[in-house]
């Protein structure tokens, strides 16, 4: 993702997406690597829980999950209308 907003910037190209790529790029790059290291025991516990959550915790996990699917989700339809229209 991070590649394809170097092109589009480069290029002139999506200039009023690239904000909201940024954003969404930085959300899954939190999600993907963040969380998941956190669980496998990759990186140390600091804000994020591990051990002893409780049910606001695994809320705010799912939150996070349920928003990167809708802004993914979101992205690609954009971009489908953008393909029907060029």
């Amino acid at each position: 993702m991070g590649a394809l907003i170097k092109i589009a910037e480069k290029n002139s190209l999506l200039e009023k997406l690239v904000p909201i790529l940024s954003e969404i790029k930085d959300q899954r790059n939190y999600f993907t690597h963040n969380i998941h290291a956190l669980f496998v025991g990759l990186i140390d516990e600091t804000i994020l829980p591990k051990n002893d959550l409780i049910d606001l915790d695994i809320e705010s996990y799912i939150s996070k999950a349920e928003q990167l699917d809708k802004n993914l989700s979101g992205l690609a339809d954009i971009m489908e209308k953008y393909n029907e229209h060029t």
